[in-house]
């Protein structure tokens, strides 16, 4: 399609193709009422440090004493609830990890006693049964009876 003035025109109104001559057609910006933008202005300094006495510099004492308050009672009452969590934490990922290696450990044990010490399995569930009941024994003996005094 051949517009007026010569310009073919491709698909629609916003995307054309001229072929030699200009679109007088198209309304210049400044006739549609178009405002350029104004020129950016350039930076400024920096506003110096507002003089000691100053309302600003009271503004910011006040504020800053408010922030090391709420630091300091934050501190103090989440810091110790949150180092709880952590350990919380750590000791569960330890125990999920170390009950499945004791339990591999404990059984490549018996294995291993079994085709190079024993020949017979139940010699070696014998010999250890009598290791665990012994190191109880020991830990029993060593541990420290609760104090709570009792009337009867």
């Amino acid at each position: 399609m051949v517009a007026p003035g010569g310009s073919t025109r491709i698909g629609s109104d916003d995307m054309t193709e001229t072929s030699g001559a200009t679109d007088d057609s198209r309304p210049d910006a400044a006739a549609t009422g178009a405002v350029a933008p104004p020129p950016t202005a350039p930076p400024t300094p920096s506003t110096p440090a507002p003089a000691p006495g100053s309302a600003q510099d009271w503004t910011d004492q006040v504020t800053d004493l408010i922030v090391d308050t709420v630091d300091k009672v934050r501190s103090r009452t989440t810091g110790p609830i949150l180092d709880i969590a952590k350990g919380s934490v750590h000791a569960v990922v330890a125990f999920i990890l170390l009950v499945p290696v004791a339990v591999l450990f404990l059984v490549l044990t018996i294995r291993v006693l079994t085709y190079f010490v024993f020949r017979e399995v139940w010699i070696t569930y014998a010999v250890l049964g009598m290791l665990f009941v012994l190191i109880g024994v020991v830990l029993w003996a060593r541990r420290k009876p609760a104090t709570t005094p009792s009337t009867r």
